[in-house]
């Protein structure tokens, strides 16, 4: 939608472009012509803004995910290594050792999972709404 918005824009701009070269003063029947292109402009940058805004929520989402992730691979190889260490028969010690690190992990998880969720939602609504 924001490509048809951009386009329409671009054409009333240089419809408007071509009438200001042709006469010195812009001519009231091409007042209009104008106004379109203002409300066409407000339009675009609406529109702008909105991909923009998604785009820093999309990064946002894929840092917390990346950092998520991270902090799993850490957890693992620091178990894994406490288990070569102590062996099996610490492992309940190993285990309760980690128990409030994998909280936080939980905790980050149920929040990336939320904004995820959200970011879903506002990526299938429009970007502009036209009410014309």
């Amino acid at each position: 939608k924001s490509l048809e918005i951009g386009v329409h824009l671009t054409e009333i701009a240089d419809g408007l472009r071509r009438k200001l070269e042709s006469t010195e003063t812009l001519p009231s029947s091409d007042i209009s012509l104008q106004v379109q292109l203002e409300e066409s402009s407000n339009e675009f940058w609406k529109a702008f803004r909105g991909i923009s805004e998604r785009l820093d929520l999309c990064q946002n989402f894929y840092r917390s995910t990346k950092k998520l992730l991270q902090s799993l691979e850490d957890v693992e190889k620091n178990i894994q290594s406490k288990l070569k260490l102590f062996g099996e028969i610490r492992r309940d010690f190993v285990v309760r050792r980690y128990r409030r690190i994998w909280k936080k992990i939980l905790s980050a998880y149920e929040r990336c999972r939320e904004n995820g969720l959200r970011l879903l939602q506002i990526l299938q609504e429009p970007l502009v709404d036209h009410h014309r």
